[in-house]
């Protein structure tokens, strides 16, 4: 195996890896306490203030994506940055600016928790618990865009490189574009915000990671003899 193949398996397997915990984190741990699955922000601050071990347990797998989120922009800038030095620094740099966002969160869960135990005496802490919630969405919005940004690149060097099949490199180019257009352009066009369109730019979004992912863990990427 080569030194290229090692880093692209690692890679692919800390991508799957980050899909199996926010699927995880969707749907077991964070329901009802993560603001970005209600749009009822009462209702989120006060499921929070009652579930004080599911607070912890979502700031922990916070912690446990941005390292592996880390883990593969690295992996990406190893693979590309002899195609765009330039361009795959700058992909990186703002990459982990979006995977840093992750620990944000990861603060408002454990702030929220610390809130949920009664951390505040005197008060409900309801507007506190509120203001976190707020502070969550804002964070995983702006990691979304951010880190989109980044993708776009990666994958425009992905299909500079030929180390991917160009369809899964253009379906992830184009799902990432999709992505941070959307999320920017729903605050000026309504229509961008219709459930429907959120449905679709994160279905592809996540069957690019998905389809990238299988390849780099199955295949490695190509080398300059076409293996």
């Amino acid at each position: 195996m080569t030194n290229e193949n090692a880093i692209a398996r690692l890679t692919g397997f800390a991508m799957m890896a980050t899909i199996v915990i926010g699927i995880i984190n969707a749907t077991v741990v964070s329901p009802g306490i993560d603001i970005n699955l209600s749009a009822d922000v009462t209702a989120t601050a006060q499921e929070m203030l009652r579930s004080a071990p599911r607070l912890k347990a979502r700031g922990w797998l916070l912690m446990a994506l941005f390292g592996l989120e880390v883990l593969g922009l690295v992996g990406f800038y190893l693979l590309l940055n002899k195609f765009g030095p330039l361009l795959s620094a700058w992909a990186l740099i703002i990459g982990g600016v979006a995977a840093a966002f992750a620990l944000t969160a990861s603060v408002n869960a454990f702030a929220a928790s610390e809130i949920a135990d009664g951390a505040l005496p005197g008060t409900t802490g309801l507007d506190h618990a509120a203001m976190e919630a707020v502070a969550n969405y804002s964070s995983f919005h702006l990691a979304l865009v951010i880190s989109s940004v980044s993708n776009v690149v990666f994958y425009g060097l992905f299909l500079k490189s030929r180390l991917i099949p160009a369809p899964i490199a253009v379906l992830g180019l184009g799902a990432s574009l999709f992505v941070a257009l959307a999320i920017v352009g729903r605050d000026f066009v309504a229509i961008l915000g219709a459930g429907s369109v959120t449905t679709a730019f994160m279905a592809s979004n996540l069957l690019a990671i998905v389809a990238t992912a299988v390849y780099l863990v199955l295949r490695g990427v190509r080398t300059e003899s076409g293996n």
